[in-house]
């Protein structure tokens, strides 16, 4: 750089540069931001499914031993 226009130049192309980067940044920021937000109910969504899983068992549970405390045969897939 030997004047004072090409450091202008210079000074130009890399705010530029960096303008560009720090708007990729924001996107990037967002983007991840509502990964985020997505994870939280993805999350809530889940321990709810997880929820119902459980009350499911308990129920099977409890209807085996009501039919095993009235001597009904317990036939199961599973088995």
């Amino acid at each position: 750089i030997q004047t004072s226009e090409e450091a202008e130049e210079f000074l130009n192309v890399a705010d530029n540069i960096r303008a560009e980067r720090a708007a990729e940044l924001a996107m990037l920021q967002h983007l991840l931001e509502q990964c985020r937000r997505e994870m939280q109910v993805l999350e809530s969504k889940v321990a709810v499914a997880r929820g119902r899983v459980i009350d499911a068992d308990r129920g099977i549970a409890t209807m085996r031993q009501f039919m095993t405390d009235k001597g009904v045969p317990i036939v199961s897939p599973a088995n």
